[in-house]
């Protein structure tokens, strides 16, 4: 990922909780994707798919994850996620994530997840809906 400004189109708040820390009080390493994945369900409800008990609410499988660790947060820390779809494939997207500290702005990580829409029924990938596409085009905008 360049290490360039970009603008994304949703931005997820929270703060780092004791659960969230090692033994040093640092985040935890594998923390920072349950971040990403909270604030993705967030952003999902900002584009009109609410996570539900029923799985099938946001039909995707999370294909790829990569993070990029820039520098540790700390216990009780206010965090920033700012987040967006960088692209389209014909079954698969691409969201990108900058996580922040809330006061100062400074990087924590980066991060990417490719997501595959899936047909659970079918138990195969299926086309990423028009629908998708055009709210995702309308929060950027």
């Amino acid at each position: 990922m360049a290490d360039q400004k970009r603008k994304f189109e949703f931005t997820f708040r929270d703060k780092i909780k004791y659960a969230d820390c090692d033994m040093h009080q640092h985040l935890n390493h594998a923390k920072y994707l349950s971040f990403l994945e909270q604030a993705r369900v967030e952003y999902f409800g900002k584009l009109g798919f609410k996570a539900t008990h029923d799985f099938r609410s946001i039909p995707f499988i999370v294909a790829a994850a990569h993070c990029d660790y820039k520098a540790p947060a700390y216990l009780n820390d206010e965090i920033l996620i700012e987040m967006g779809t960088t692209s389209f494939g014909n079954t698969s997207f691409r969201i990108d994530y900058e996580m922040k500290h809330a006061k100062t702005g400074k990087l924590i990580a980066q991060a990417y997840t490719i997501l595959v829409m899936y047909d659970y029924d079918k138990m195969k990938p299926v086309s990423v809906p028009e629908n998708l596409k055009k709210e995702v085009q309308k929060l950027k905008a």
